[in-house]
């Protein structure tokens, strides 16, 4: 559907249905790789999206080389959501699990809750 609308777009004859329907395959592509953890590959296609909306003719090869993007992108790394953000941000405190009870708790309480004892969760399996 998208190399369809590619082509089209690149000889001047995209019409209007062709290009709702690449922008929304384009869309579905972004989600669902993104899902699987191909961030780059996301990030290609909803670039792509964006880029089919207004699409001239002289756009064709940028966006031909998004769609390539795209594939490679799923050839490549997978990033899990823990990995692309490795540091908490300041106002979370670290989450430590307690062995013997199978719980995690924050070492301090969140801010603005005083005196209140630490926050307990049971642990995921």
């Amino acid at each position: 559907m998208i190399e369809r609308a590619l082509a089209a777009l690149a000889s001047g004859c995209l019409d209007p249905d062709l290009r709702r329907k690449a922008e929304r395959a384009a869309h579905m592509l972004a989600g669902s790789v993104g899902m699987f953890g191909f961030v780059s590959a996301s990030d290609a296609a909803h670039d792509l999206e964006s880029g089919l909306t207004h699409a001239a003719p002289d756009r064709a090869p940028e966006l031909s080389a998004l769609l390539l993007a795209v594939r490679e992108g799923v050839r490549g790394p997978v990033v899990l959501c823990s990995e692309a953000s490795t540091k908490a941000p300041a106002h979370e405190s670290p989450v430590e699990e307690t062995p013997a009870t199978g719980t995690r708790s924050s070492a301090t309480p969140p801010p603005g809750r005083g005196g209140e004892t630490p926050t307990t969760r049971r642990a995921s399996p």
